[in-house]
């Protein structure tokens, strides 16, 4: 009897030992595969590499998508909104109208008629009246928008009242692309659309003064107008660049939409921005520009920083030495004015006065 509860003692002591060496047993399990290793930020990472250099790809190489981000011209601003609709805008005494091509494509245009017509002149009234008011004595101002959205986004309207309300004309259009505008648009066809409405103006009212304003990616399309013009003899009374920028590269590297590539910019700029097929390469076409010119900046600009404006300025002076025959230049500060508010600052209002002559 002793001997068997010892045997039995010893069973039970012995059986934890075996549960032990049952549980150390090499694994039969595959090891973990490498993403399984990486985690969440490893995955995240590689992502984020994945896509810049995705991008990076499709911006040097794609020619769609380098005018899909230059011109933004999908984005039909104001939404749902019937552009032809002139009194939904508050644009009294306006009238829109369809110029064309030779090759077909046409563009969409208004022209807005200076306040002391209200009441006599507005929107039901015949072209023939807009034509005739145009032949007046009221400066005529061919206002070229920037990327994005149609010539209704509500702070060109506000430019177009604002001027107006001087006592000038306004005529205004979308390039071929933009809004009901036809084509695809492109660097040289918003200069070509620019002298088309020029040619018409020229055309209604040959003994008119015409400044031609351009507005940020507009700036480059008045540059490129105004040089043209001037080689043929047939020239503006002065240009006005609001928010201006030297060349595409330039302009985007200091735009918000490089941001994710601001940790490697001079790499972008290098590989990418200066690849794109359209150079918009405006302070090289100021050498060629024989009329006055006025460069507005404002220093809260978020878009195109202030710094890129003093820079297109000090680049057409140094041009200016070479080639006397440059038109004066001349560069505003507009202080706490933004991207798109320039023309309200004190000290444009006066330059304006003083640089549009009646």
């Amino acid at each position: 009897m002793a001997v068997r509860h010892r045997t039995t003692k010893l069973q039970k002591l012995e059986a934890p030992s075996a549960q032990i060496i049952e549980h150390t047993r090499p694994s039969t399990q595959p090891p973990p595969k490498p993403t399984q290793r990486l985690g969440c930020c490893g995955r995240f990472i590689i992502t984020l590499l994945a896509l810049y250099v995705i991008s990076m790809v499709g911006l040097r190489s794609c020619n769609w998508l380098q005018q899909a981000v230059t011109y933004v011209h999908h984005v039909r601003q104001p939404f749902f909104r019937n552009l032809s609709d002139l009194a939904s805008f508050g644009m009294n005494g306006t009238i829109e109208f369809e110029l064309f091509h030779e090759d077909g494509c046409g563009i969409e245009v208004w022209h807005v008629l200076p306040n002391f017509y209200h009441g006599n002149i507005n929107s039901e009234s015949h072209k023939d009246d807009f034509i005739k008011a145009l032949s007046d004595s009221a400066p005529i101002l061919l206002y070229l928008h920037g990327n994005t959205g149609t010539r209704a986004i509500s702070h060109r309207l506000e430019v177009y009242k604002f001027f107006t309300q001087k006592g000038y004309h306004v005529l205004t259009f979308d390039y071929r692309g933009f809004a009901n505008s036809q084509c695809y648009p492109s660097e040289r066809g918003m200069m070509e659309d620019a002298q088309l409405l020029w040619n018409w103006i020229k055309n209604k009212a040959p003994n008119s003064k015409v400044y031609i304003w351009g507005h940020s990616l507009g700036s480059a399309a008045a540059t490129y107008l105004t040089k043209e013009l001037c080689g043929l003899g047939s020239l503006p009374n002065g240009l006005i660049l609001d928010a201006p920028f030297t060349d595409i590269a330039d302009a985007g590297a200091n735009h918000p939409f490089s941001l994710p590539f601001w940790p490697i910019m001079p790499i972008f700029k290098h590989f990418i921005l200066d690849a794109f097929t359209e150079k918009f390469n405006s302070i090289e076409r100021v050498k060629h520009i024989t009329v006055p010119m006025l460069i507005l900046h404002g220093q809260r600009d978020g878009l195109i920083p202030f710094y890129i404006g003093e820079k297109f300025h000090r680049m057409a002076l140094e041009y200016k030495k070479d080639h006397p025959e440059m038109g004066e230049v001349e560069f505003v500060d507009c202080g706490e004015a933004g991207h798109k508010t320039n023309h309200l600052s004190p000290a444009a209002q006066e330059a304006l006065d003083r640089f549009i002559t009646v």
